[in-house]
């Protein structure tokens, strides 16, 4: 079971999420349950991380265009966090953009100084000005956190100190 987050998307019956959410190694679900409501997988668009699900949803949703935003934008983005009941909604700046910022998916990406969590997947990133929808959230990225785990490997593997060894005041050992 997966958990993740949709929008309705610009055509009315349409929902949007993210391939990930919908997918696994390629084999998409049949079905979806979007709240109460049952979906079908539209279209899957796994290089770029992206669904659209077929939904009995009347309302459309306005796209914005997010050629026009630039580093230090105000963006907002909501989705229904994990653990959390109802959607939530975020702010962030657009602080990078590029189609290198991750491994994958390897398309143009905007990256968000704002608080994503798992479950957001698939939730709306909308221009704070007039709430048009500019892009998907699409992943949890933080490349610091990685080098923070590799840092943690190396410092396991030197020799400790025994107890109390320092100079002056300085203890070697903690």
């Amino acid at each position: 079971q997966k958990n993740g987050s949709v929008f309705v998307g610009p055509e009315p019956g349409t929902v949007i999420t993210c391939a990930h959410v919908v997918s696994e190694s390629g084999v998409s679900v049949s079905q979806v349950k979007v709240g109460s409501k049952l979906a079908k997988v539209q279209n899957l668009y796994p290089d770029i991380d992206l669904a659209v699900l077929e939904c009995r949803e009347r309302d459309s949703c306005q796209l914005g265009d997010a050629d026009s935003l630039a580093i230090g934008d105000a963006l907002m983005f909501a989705g229904i966090p994990a653990g959390v009941t109802g959607p939530s909604v975020f702010s962030g700046i657009l602080s990078a953009r590029g189609t290198g910022l991750v491994e994958f998916p390897k398309c143009e990406l905007l990256q968000i100084n704002g608080m994503i969590n798992s479950g957001n997947s698939g939730g709306p990133v909308f221009r704070t000005g007039d709430m048009a929808v500019v892009a998907v959230i699409t992943a949890k990225f933080v490349p610091l956190l990685r080098e923070i785990d590799n840092l943690r490997g190396i410092l396991r593997n030197i020799p400790q100190f025994p107890s109390e060894v320092g100079v002056g005041q300085i203890d070697f050992s903690k």
